[in-house]
């Protein structure tokens, strides 16, 4: 997991949980804050009651005074009402059935709300008549409760995305430069060459940048020094110092290759006897001079698939891995024609397919015979 996920996962769940606290009190302060009301309010009215029914209390009339219960209470907020006579008269009691509210039944049986009473004495002088108890009803509560928490859940909810969006915007451009830095760390393998990772504002990223970009540069500065001398290490041991072509040992590590691997190829050798002459005078110049001329008519004819290397001071090869033998044919007379053309008929060749010898040596000896007869 990456550290932009973890930091945003720990901040989702450090807001869920302090979500989850503040809804619980909040729940709780106005679950305590609607009962005390409620209960403040049950107490004044069953006083109000009380003195409404002083003047009737003492009569007769039942009817009376049940008609005035009537119009002073209001079912929606009231469960039952009892007016208990202190005489042989019958009690009233009114029960008002809870109405349908828009409150799920999973929550008013998680709540349940206790029921809150209030009692009363009714007196017409200094005798107490009746006495009047009153129960509220809880769904003016559940109702409350349940609309606040909903609204309080969806603004924490609303609030905690924006915060968590702001937060992964926020991470997204401070830690950007460690991505980018994670870009510059996997293709730097493939691609070899320094290229500095742009500098953030955040410090602490920007010191591992820094750090990266320092290390990156030297890094790069040792592979150029590398690659330097791996060229001159190679143009030391594989290319020839006075014609800048491949040399003898090059030309042998190939066949050797082919030989290896049970793989045939052509050879086509040129010995040259004005070049052997001027070696044997010691004239060392105008054999040097000779030797890079050659190599360049060689070079120039630009054949496919074959490469011209000199083996020694007087002679040059041409070397195809890849052309059937009918093409390097070809390619061995145009090379032919173009070094009588320019350097005389004094010129020795002979061709050999790589693939009829069982070693490097074997084939060198066959080459010197052919050239010599």
């Amino acid at each position: 997991m990456t550290l932009h996920r973890q930091l945003v996962l720990a901040l989702t769940v450090i807001l869920l949980v302090l979500s989850a606290l503040m809804v619980a009190i909040t729940f709780k302060a106005t679950e305590r804050h609607l009962l005390a009301q409620q209960d403040v309010e049950l107490n004044n009215t069953a006083r109000l009651i009380g003195y409404a029914l002083k003047p009737v209390i003492k009569s007769s009339s039942i009817g009376q005074i049940d008609a005035l219960l009537n119009s002073l209470f209001d079912s929606s907020h009231y469960r039952s009402i009892t007016l208990d006579f202190k005489d042989d008269r019958p009690n009233l009691t009114r029960l008002y059935p809870d109405e349908s509210i828009p409150v799920p039944h999973w929550f008013i049986k998680w709540l349940a709300v206790d029921p809150i009473k209030h009692e009363v004495s009714v007196s017409s002088g200094w005798t107490v008549d009746a006495k009047l108890e009153i129960e509220a009803s809880p769904l003016f509560t559940y109702i409350r409760l349940w609309n606040t928490s909903v609204g309080f859940v969806f603004i924490t909810l609303l609030a905690n995305i924006i915060a968590i969006g702001g937060f992964h915007f926020i991470l997204k451009r401070h830690l950007g430069p460690l991505m980018e830095l994670k870009d510059h760390m996997v293709s730097f393998p493939s691609n070899l060459r320094y290229q500095p990772v742009k500098q953030p504002k955040t410090k602490e990223v920007a010191t591992l940048v820094n750090a990266f970009n320092t290390m990156s540069h030297q890094l790069n500065q040792f592979i150029s020094d590398l690659e330097s001398k791996s060229d001159n290490l190679t143009r030391v041991a594989y290319l020839d110092k006075i014609t800048g072509i491949s040399n003898r040992n090059y030309f042998l590590g190939i066949v050797e290759k082919q030989l290896n691997n049970q793989q045939s190829g052509f050879v086509a050798a040129f010995q040259f006897s004005e070049l052997v002459k001027l070696k044997e005078q010691r004239n060392f110049r105008i054999l040097n001079d000779n030797l890079q001329k050659i190599a360049a008519s060689l070079t120039q004819l630009e054949l496919k698939h074959t490469m011209v290397a000199r083996i020694s001071d007087a002679e040059f090869v041409l070397i195809d891995t890849k052309a059937p033998s009918e093409e390097f044919n070809q390619h061995v007379q145009t090379a032919n024609n173009e070094l009588v053309l320019k350097f005389g008929t004094q010129i020795r060749s002979t061709t050999l397919e790589i693939g009829e010898f069982e070693n490097v040596r074997e084939m060198l000896v066959e080459m010197d015979r052919g050239l010599r007869g």
